[in-house]
């Protein structure tokens, strides 16, 4: 790929337009192409005078993908390095596909009104770019790029698996001036005032930007202020480090039974409990989806619930859940509470009035033949009262009741059932 055309003339169009003139034996034919030729032009000189190497400059409206595709044709270029802003990936990619040159790149694409960098917009021209038989290299910089490129070594001359990275990035330079960014200002501060996201026992979760932060000791630059920030590495090295691995504990109780079928070949380890592991190889297709089964507690012994889950790699990974409708489908099969008369596995305020008519006749007692162990009207009081009756009378008062959507709902979640309560039922399934 000796001929190569470079796309944006900006801070980072400057640094890979001199690294292709210091390899001038590598890139024999190198044009420069930004929306403003003078640009293009005064870095032309630099190089010259620097490095004693010519190369041509051209003007471009990166998204007119006619014209990009035409400058491709008449500079005979092999090879886009494209170094312009992210909201123009698609449309060079689309004009190395029309032209039929290869590509690179060193940001992901993201919406031109919406500050939202993801993967899936360009990992949707893979089909395209191989049946063009054209290479598409995404995410070539430093990071990502070279961080990725540690891990892959990593991963093949030093480890035999690797179950987690974590990716620590220190600009240690100084401008000397209060604010100045090491690429285009405005993409630069759209990354960083993005939330954060990371993965964590098993979940993933979010910060508001920048609030997590602490000192590290840097190798060789010293002590600097870290701070969290999501980046396009937790969507590229969870497709193509093999090893890398989803965790999600079950509500408790629950335990992992037979995986019925797995497509993406996703593996499931069942062997830590109610911990649901999915682990997967190198660069598989996304996204994965997983059937299984898991063993749900009930007061009359264990059943079996056939669930599925989806793991959407193609953008990021996505928490792994049960599906409430599938919950709700067998835990109603199973039986809901009798105060659940609309049975959406869920006590509102409204429905624990019918426990007043359930369990006071007078005065309620225990009982072997209900759910919830307790009769309407009984004598039998040598057991505990309901813990819904906090003063202990046996008898149910309106206000006690309240109690109830408290034992059952923790946040608006749902109840279940499950062995170990006087009632056989548990609280906050979700």
């Amino acid at each position: 790929m000796a001929r190569v055309l470079i796309i944006g003339a900006g801070g980072v169009g400057g640094v890979v337009a001199h690294k292709c003139a210091m390899n001038a034996d590598v890139f024999t034919h190198i044009t420069l192409a930004s929306r403003t030729k003078a640009k293009c032009d005064r870095l032309a000189r630099e190089i010259r005078d620097l490095h004693g190497v010519s190369i041509k400059t051209a003007a471009v409206d990166a998204d007119d993908v006619t014209a990009t595709a035409a400058l491709i044709r008449k500079t005979r270029a092999e090879l886009v390095i494209n170094v312009a802003l992210p909201y123009q990936d698609l449309h060079i990619m689309d004009a190395c596909l029309k032209a039929g040159c290869h590509y690179l790149d060193t940001a992901n694409y993201e919406p031109r009104d919406v500050a939202k960098f993801e993967y899936k917009w360009q990992w949707a021209y893979r089909a395209k770019f191989e049946k063009a038989k054209l290479m598409a290299v995404l995410g070539s910089g430093f990071d990502p790029g070279v961080s990725n490129v540690f891990c892959a070594y990593a991963a093949k001359h030093h480890f035999d698996t690797i179950e987690s990275i974590d990716i620590m990035d220190c600009n240690g330079g100084s401008h000397g001036k209060a604010f100045a960014t090491n690429f285009n200002p405005e993409i630069n501060i759209r990354e960083i005032t993005q939330r954060g996201k990371f993965f964590e026992n098993g979940k993933w979760k979010e910060t508001d930007p920048l609030s997590v932060h602490h000192p590290f000791d840097f190798a060789e630059v010293g002590e600097r202020e870290m701070y969290l920030m999501y980046h396009e590495e937790l969507e590229s090295l969870a497709q193509n480090i093999q090893g890398l691995t989803l965790d999600e504990l079950l509500p408790e109780g629950w335990t992992l039974g037979e995986v019925a079928d797995s497509s993406g070949k996703a593996v499931v380890d069942k062997a830590e409990g109610n911990r649901l592991r999915i682990s997967w190889p190198a660069a598989v297709a996304f996204p994965i989806e997983v059937r299984y089964t898991i063993l749900a507690p009930s007061v009359s012994g264990r059943f079996a619930l056939v669930g599925e889950i989806l793991v959407n790699l193609a953008s990021a990974v996505q928490n792994v859940s049960v599906p409430p409708a599938v919950i709700a489908e067998a835990l109603e099969a199973a039986r809901c509470h009798t105060v659940d008369t609309n049975r959406d596995w869920r006590i509102s305020l409204s429905e624990v009035l019918r426990a007043v008519q359930l369990f006071n006749s007078g005065s309620y007692g225990l009982g072997g033949s209900t759910e919830d162990g307790y009769l309407p009207g009984g004598a039998d009081r040598n057991g505990a009262p309901h813990r819904g009756d906090l003063n202990g009378n046996w008898q149910f008062e309106l206000s006690e009741l309240l109690r109830i959507v408290q034992l059952y709902n923790t946040d608006g979640g749902w109840y279940y059932v499950g062995d170990g309560t006087e009632d056989g039922f548990l609280a906050g399934l979700l």
